[in-house]
């Protein structure tokens, strides 16, 4: 594994790698029944995560969702900038 140059090759190589993971927690989480949260950041500092369980009835109150913005407050605020607004009000990541 190395460093891409071209920007359009890195994008779809990050892509199709965080998808990749993504599906294989899922398949994990169905066969385990394991708790599995995932939080990763693009180059343009976009959060894109999974969580299982996911949040119960939308509700803030779940564990893993409220460790998932911990984390993501974390790394804006390491920044300087502020966690965007719609990712901080919403219900599920």
């Amino acid at each position: 594994m190395g460093w891409i140059s071209d920007r359009q090759r890195r994008h779809v190589t990050i892509s199709k790698r965080r998808k990749g993971l993504f599906k294989k927690a899922q398949e994990l989480c169905c066969l385990t029944h394991a708790t599995v949260n995932i939080i990763c950041f693009n180059v343009a500092g976009n959060p894109f995560s999974f969580a299982y369980p996911p949040p119960a009835d939308g509700k803030d109150g779940d564990d893993g969702h409220r460790l998932l913005l911990s984390i993501m407050q974390q790394h804006y605020s390491h920044f300087g900038t502020s966690l965007p607004v719609a990712v901080a009000e919403s219900k599920s990541i």
